[in-house]
Formats: C-alpha cells, sequence, structure tokens
C-alpha cells in the first residue's frame, strides 16, 4: 500500500483494508505522525463540541432563571395621545401618496 493510498484511510481506517494500513504504518514514520495528527485533529474537535454543548446548557439554564429586575416598564399611554399618533402617520402616508402621484404627472 502506498503512503497516498493509507493517507486517504486516515486517521481510522475502514475494517477492510486495516490490516494493509496497519502494516504500512509499522514501516513509514511520515504516515504514522499524519495518524497521530489527524487524531489529534479529531480529539480537539470532539472537546470543542463538548464546551459547546456546555455553553449551550449554561446559556439555556441563565434563560430559564427568573430575572429579579422587570425587563421593560409598561408605559400607560392615553388612547387620546395614540389616536393622535394614528392620525399624524396616517396623514403623513397620504402626503408621501399624493406627493409621489404629482411628481409622476
Amino acid at each position: 500500500m502506498t503512503c497516498a493510498e493509507t493517507r486517504r484511510q486516515l486517521p481510522e481506517p475502514d475494517p477492510a483494508s486495516l490490516g494493509q494500513v496497519e502494516q504500512h504504518l509499522l514501516t513509514c514514520p511520515p504516515c504514522r505522525v499524519e495518524q497521530q495528527a489527524l487524531r489529534e485533529v479529531d480529539r480537539r474537535i470532539e472537546q470543542l463540541g463538548q464546551h459547546r454543548l456546555q455553553l449551550a446548557s449554561q446559556v439555556l439554564q441563565v434563560s430559564r432563571t427568573p430575572s429579579p429586575l422587570p425587563l421593560l416598564p409598561r408605559s400607560k399611554t392615553s388612547p387620546l395621545l395614540r389616536l393622535t399618533g394614528l392620525a399624524l402617520v396616517g396623514a403623513g402616508l397620504l402626503f408621501l401618496v399624493l406627493l409621489a402621484f404629482f411628481r409622476v404627472r
């Protein structure tokens, strides 16, 4: 088995070619180093996944804990003030529509 064929099987060769890969690794130090490096990468990726799971668990736990402070105080807006605001928004929209209509002509 060549180095290229062996490295395509790394870090964990399939069962059908396991014996050939192991035989090659016994005689080829660069391929052994490659296998060790790829196993280290796999280990670190798994470690990162575990770390992310722990962080997600902590965030979820904190989000389920009730806050001692209210998020936003409710404002008490009078109905007349709301109606005035809606009228102003409506007048502004009407102005924009009329402006667009007369600019086209």
